[in-house]
């Protein structure tokens, strides 16, 4: 599925999943700044508002990871594409949102001479 334009319908779709930010909760693994699995429980149960914040590292990680992508592609020759919101077809109610894709290029771009990205 491509990735909701905003905020908001972002956080709508993936109220029905557990994403991959959040499953370390199922295990009793999670870091201090997050919820624990019954707070996550209300919030995918609608009984609670989702008013997660991650702090200061996830507003930085948002800040920095269009670079970060783009220079880990560069140095490797890889080829950064439009992510998408991923939803598991073997565990139901799991997803992901891959902010983007970053790959070495395929068979067919090699043949027509793709070096990576620049």
């Amino acid at each position: 599925l491509p990735i909701p334009p905003d905020r908001a319908a972002w956080l709508a779709l993936r109220q029905a999943y557990v994403g991959a930010s959040e499953v370390s909760i199922l295990f009793g693994m999670q870091p201090q700044y997050q919820r624990g699995i019954y707070a996550l429980w209300m919030v995918k149960a609608g009984r609670a508002a989702d008013e997660f914040d991650a702090g200061p590292r996830a507003a930085w990680g948002l800040r920095l990871e269009e670079a970060i992508a783009a220079a880990a592609a560069e140095r490797e020759g890889w080829d950064v594409r439009p992510g998408m919101f991923a939803v598991s077809d073997s565990t139901p109610g799991m997803c992901a949102t891959l902010d983007r894709i970053i790959a070495a290029p395929t068979a067919e771009e090699q043949a027509r001479g793709w070096t990576g990205p620049g």
